[in-house]
């Protein structure tokens, strides 16, 4: 950063006051142009999907918040008109498309894709790219879901409202009952700010929005995930999503625009592609429903392609698609999550079945299609899906407060209970009503219980008064946590475009880098208007000029984030990660980590800046504001570990930065601190009134004012050196 010029980094304006406004011009006008263009009763889609390719162009070129390049401009064009070219070269028809009869295979590749969800997060070690069966979901979702609609609409008997009856009676009852035992499930289990969460993703899973509120917690994959228990709905969301905005498009697409049908699909299929190809941000890429409708679009496409390929199926064709969806969530693992390529090969397995319709012919695949075990495993899927997360998240929670792992046994146990509760679900709950033997009616009682229960948790702080006999100060941070806003955005894992930066003017800009370890240091340092401060912190994050190997980095991409540091001159790094955790662990994957940090040392050094690290902060033996909570301790007592037990974990790490010798990088000693300048040779987690840590490693912000104390006074001396 340019002293005095906090601001410039990280803004890049055009015309314009501001990006909103920019966006909102951009989107009101691409609106107005679509409902210009229906009223004009065009016969054709093409024109107009080009039109808008221009006018962003344009726009984008004027304000340049989002400058496009030629080539990208040329991928839309191809991505517009290949499918019309395609399409006018083939004599594919939608009149023809009947409703379909029972599928087994269909049911069969349901129970395969329950199973592979329930087994991963089991973490059994089975089935390591089983998330993949959430995608195997969204192929079948929109197979089915096209046919009902065009077969419908082909019929002159299709009607919005049975449709979202249907829909209602599907996903509402099953979903409901497991949001109401949830509900009472954490009422018992969780604590005040996981109960707020909680209520919150009640609220969003009701309304179908839960895949954006999860973008805001650690990854999917992230530990801290397991404990969500309504985590899982994100994927429902999505096809809820599909299931509002597809009915009305493929009614206007039928009516008006019949024979574009299918290249719009294709259309709107690669544009999401694209957009997920393109698109830096992990939990983008995961979670937004415009980066995964492609994969439900491709169920719609495969549904069309059906009634239209006229050739028998080639030989083996439905068995080589069964290995490559075995192959998918076998072979592939966490690594992969993040790319195309493990969705674009189950995509293709899963097309090469339904397109052949034959897996009976098989008599291997025919036994296991028949088979009552798995056909019922098919039939209660969906109930499978909703009970399997709850009841996981809750054995986590209550495990890792007594510091011990689920058993390979207790997951048995999980997993058996599980499918008892989803077989109990769907025979009193899915099928009465799926039968009309209950009325939607009796829905309103329990979703005006699960509001009841919402308003009461948001106005009670998560059912704060359960605790009414602990002490303000345990509540304050049972509460709080070691949340980091600005303006009531998360400043922790933000994106690089979207940092939190405070500037108060000042010619010295502070730029904090690190983990979660960062986060209540910044909290304070950011309160000083001696000098400008700029956060970039992400949760397990370790930074590193090179990429590392396993490195959750999944908000910050590595180029923008060193183009954006390469800016800064004159600047003054604060360090704070984990280092003891995050060497040891390299350490043991016999990686050259101390090469990575000597390298990111060098390149924050450049242009006259200086650095201090902040040492590892030493872990207690228990998550200190839990063990209040539950009254395993009391309010003043000494918690601490041994200083000696401490340096043992950390020597490695400890050791290195001892043998730093330049004069522009400050050590902070948080050994020293937190293991001898309280009380000797403890390191104190609490003691008398004060509550340094959060849980067992985090600082609250009675321990980060320990520190921060001692980095302000390092800038000082860094300065005057």
């Amino acid at each position: 950063m340019f002293r005095g010029e906090v601001s410039s980094v990280s803004t890049n304006l055009g015309v314009g006051s501001s990006q909103n406004f920019y966006l909102f011009l951009k989107y009101s006008s691409i609106f107005g142009i679509v409902i210009f263009w229906y009223f004009l009763k065009r016969n054709t889609l093409r024109e107009l999907f080009n039109i808008l390719i221009l006018f962003s162009y344009l726009i984008d070129t004027v304000f340049y918040f989002e400058k496009p390049t030629a080539s990208q401009t040329l991928i839309q064009i191809l991505i517009i008109n290949v499918p019309y070219i395609v399409a006018n070269k083939s004599s594919y028809k939608i009149n023809n498309i009947t409703r379909f009869e029972h599928r087994s295979d269909i049911n069969f590749l349901r129970a395969i894709a329950v199973v592979s969800v329930i087994i991963y997060h089991a973490d059994l070690k089975l089935l390591e790219g089983g998330w993949l069966g959430v995608d195997l979901f969204f192929i079948i979702s929109g197979f089915l879901i096209s046919n009902i609609i065009i077969s419908e609409l082909n019929q002159s008997n299709f009607s919005f409202v049975n449709f979202y009856t249907r829909r209602v009676k599907r996903i509402l009852p099953a979903l409901f009952s497991v949001l109401l035992l949830s509900s009472i499930a954490a009422y018992i289990v969780y604590f005040p700010r996981e109960m707020s969460t909680f209520t919150e993703s009640v609220r969003s899973s009701t309304f179908f929005y839960s895949n954006y509120f999860y973008k805001i917690f650690d990854f999917y994959t992230a530990e801290s995930a397991k404990s969500l228990a309504l985590l899982h709905t994100w994927s429902l969301s999505i096809e809820e999503q599909f299931y509002i905005l597809f009915p009305a498009i493929s009614f206007i697409l039928f009516k008006r625009y019949r024979k574009e049908f299918l290249p719009t699909l294709f259309i709107f299929s690669f544009i999401s592609i694209y957009l997920n190809y393109s698109s830096l941000n992990i939990n983008d890429k995961f979670y937004n429903f415009e980066l995964r409708i492609w994969e439900v679009l491709a169920g719609a496409i495969l549904m069309i392609f059906f009634f239209n390929i006229k050739k028998s199926p080639v030989k083996w064709q439905a068995e080589f698609g069964f290995i490559l969806v075995f192959f998918s969530v076998v072979f592939f693992n966490n690594d992969d999550i993040y790319s195309l390529y493990p969705r674009i090969t189950v995509v293709l397995g899963t097309s090469l079945i339904l397109l052949a319709n034959n897996a009976e012919n098989n008599k291997f695949l025919n036994y296991l299609i028949k088979n009552k075990l798995v056909a019922y495993t098919g039939l209660i899927s969906y109930s499978l899906y909703l009970f399997h997360q709850p009841i996981f998240a809750f054995a986590t929670t209550l495990t890792n407060r007594t510091e011990v792992f689920i058993s390979t046994p207790m997951k048995v146990f999980l997993l058996s209970f599980t499918f008892i509760l989803a077989g109990l679900n769907y025979k009193l709950v899915e099928k009465p009503f799926l039968e009309n033997r209950f009325n939607l009616k009796i829905l309103l009682p329990v979703l005006l219980s699960l509001v009841i229960f919402v308003i009461s948790s948001d106005r009670t702080s998560g059912f704060v008064n359960r605790y009414d006999n602990l002490p303000n100060k345990v509540i304050e941070y049972a509460l709080g946590g070691f949340d980091f806003n600005q303006n009531g955005i998360d400043c922790q894992n933000s994106t690089i475009e979207n940092l939190c930066v405070f500037d108060n003017n000042q010619e010295l800009t502070v730029i904090g880098i690190g983990d979660s370890h960062l986060s209540a240091i910044s909290k304070y340092l950011s309160t000083n208007d001696s000098f400008n401060y700029i956060h970039i912190g992400e949760n397990g994050c370790f930074f590193s000029v090179n990429k590392l190997p396993n490195n959750a980095c999944v908000n910050k991409n590595l180029e923008s984030q060193l183009e954006y540091i390469s800016k800064f001159d004159n600047s003054i790094f604060v360090l704070a990660t984990r280092w003891e955790y995050h060497i040891n662990t390299y350490d043991s994957l016999d990686y050259d980590i101390y090469s990575d940090i000597n390298d990111t040392l060098s390149f924050l050094l450049e242009k006259n800046n200086k650095i201090i690290i902040v040492s590892s902060i030493p872990v207690q033996n228990i998550k200190i504001v839990d063990k209040y909570l539950d009254q395993e301790i009391n309010f003043g007592d000494e918690v601490y570990i041994e200083r000696q037990e401490w340096e043992s974990t950390s020597f490695k790490s400890n050791n290195y930065f001892k043998n730093i010798e330049n004069s522009d990088i400050a050590i902070i000693d948080s050994t020293e601190t937190f293991c001898n300048e309280i009380v000797v040779d403890k390191c104190i987690g609490a003691f008398k009134d004060r509550i340094l840590y959060y849980d067992d490693n985090h600082l609250t912000v009675e321990g980060a004012k320990i520190i921060g104390d001692k980095v302000i006074k390092s800038i000082k001396f860094l300065l005057d050196s």
